[in-house]
């Protein structure tokens, strides 16, 4: 699992990299969506953390629900678990959306 997470951590930027020198060189239009796209999702993915757990906490969820958002914030939890500040951070972030 740790060499998947590292390929992945290597992958991403690598093509993200790739994508904006291929649109600053060029004028394909994909390209510049993908550099958009890529820049967008890691940021979203982290902060939807808040509205999910809001979600969570005020409506049942079934298990296999629980279990497929267990396996898909995985990597996130396991940063925050690993830096403690980041771990405040997200927790500090999470309250703002549990009352």
């Amino acid at each position: 699992m740790a060499l998947g997470l590292l390929l992945v951590g290597v992958a991403l930027p690598a093509l993200f990299i790739w994508s904006v020198v291929r649109a600053i060189n060029g004028r394909v239009r994909w390209t510049k969506w993908m550099a958009v796209a890529l820049a967008v999702s890691g940021p979203l993915y982290v902060l939807e953390v808040g509205p999910v757990s809001a979600i969570i906490a005020r409506h049942p969820i079934p298990y296999w629900a629980d279990a497929a958002l267990s396996w898909f914030y995985w990597p996130l939890a396991l940063c925050c678990d690993n830096v403690p500040v980041l771990g405040s951070l997200m927790s500090w972030y999470v309250g703002l959306w549990i009352p």
